[in-house]
């Protein structure tokens, strides 16, 4: 078979996923599991379906690589068979449903010295790699506190959306946390989150969610956002402030700002490289040395979603913990 990839799930990610594959090597190049049989009616660029990845792989399929778009519930068993046949991964987030059941399969990867990776991102957007150059350059000091904004009007018909009280929060708010680690250069010490479905929303659960974090070299961080807004829309990536000892950096949509006492000046942001997850990815299999969101590294972004959810439903801050082994 002639199929450089599996891609596993076929839903509104994986048709993304799937289009971006048999762009990046052509038509065919890509095999598709999914255990729903009208996925095959949907591959109009070819590649050959399977209802799982058994059956993939027992069916002649020689991958290079697989990419995990199937729904949360599925991502450990899928996980744990692509290790288990030594294919490669980069996984849409979270790795698992839980904390617990995300290490294991961290643990299998590195045990077997399979690469791993997660697909955030947020931290990978241009804008924000220029902000995040400009503040270690030193323009603005010594990072005091950073705060963003998110806005949007967002419908969908996610099953795992309506099936989940807090899906803001651990379907989008999860980048954040991940921004703000990547912003900071730092791991959360404690965090305070509140989950809530504001008036007038038409969705089902909580779409809205405020919440502070302080990090463990005290730098403070706040966010506050929703997908049941009318108007005064952010962009996916939100609107951000880093305020340093010295001056602040400024994200408005696609324009990078730093404000000093005296001056305010914009930021090029066309001239940076931001390859996106796909691209990381492959550099990472070919020897980069400096690859972004390794399982490892994401663990400590959903112990930070672990924390606010905590948070969220005891209405208490939380304490971060740190785990024996170092994945934490």
């Amino acid at each position: 078979m002639s199929e450089r990839v599996i891609l596993a799930g076929l839903g509104e990610w994986g048709a993304g996923w799937y289009a971006a594959l048999c762009e990046r090597f052509g038509p065919g190049a890509v095999a598709v599991v999914d255990p729903d049989p009208a996925a095959a009616a949907r591959m109009a660029r070819g590649g050959a379906w399977f209802g799982c990845l058994r059956d993939a792989l027992e069916g002649g399929a020689k991958p290079e690589f697989l990419i995990n778009s199937s729904p949360p519930r599925a991502h450990t068993a899928i996980n744990l068979e692509a290790i288990a046949a030594g294919l490669p991964i980069l996984c849409e987030k979270p790795i698992s449903p839980s904390p617990g059941e995300s290490r294991r399969v961290v643990r299998a990867a590195r045990d077997a010295g399979v690469p791993f990776m997660v697909a955030e991102n947020f931290r990978r957007d241009a804008v924000m790699r220029r902000a995040a150059l400009i503040f270690r350059e030193g323009k603005i000091g010594e990072l005091a506190s950073v705060h963003g904004q998110l806005f949007q009007h967002y419908e969908t018909s996610k099953p795992y959306w309506a099936a989940s009280p807090d899906a803001f929060l651990q379907d989008v708010v999860i980048h954040v946390l991940d921004l703000i680690r990547f912003f900071t250069a730092d791991e959360g010490a404690s965090i305070f989150a509140r989950s809530y479905n504001p008036i007038g929303s038409w969705h089902p659960t909580n779409a809205a969610v405020c919440l502070l974090m302080e990090t463990h070299r005290g730098i403070q961080a706040t966010f506050d956002g929703g997908l049941a807004s009318r108007g005064g829309l952010t962009s996916w990536r939100g609107d951000w402030r880093l305020e340093g000892t010295r001056g602040a950096i400024l994200i408005r949509g696609s324009t990078v700002r730093v404000s000093l006492p005296d001056v305010e000046t914009g930021e090029d942001t066309a001239t940076i490289s931001a390859p996106g997850c796909l691209e990381d990815f492959l550099a990472y299999l070919n020897g980069d040395p400096h690859p972004q969101t390794l399982g490892e590294d994401y663990l400590r972004t959903e112990d930070l979603l672990a924390a606010a959810m905590e948070s969220a439903r005891s209405g208490l801050p939380v304490r971060m913990k740190i785990e024996e082994d170092g994945m934490s």
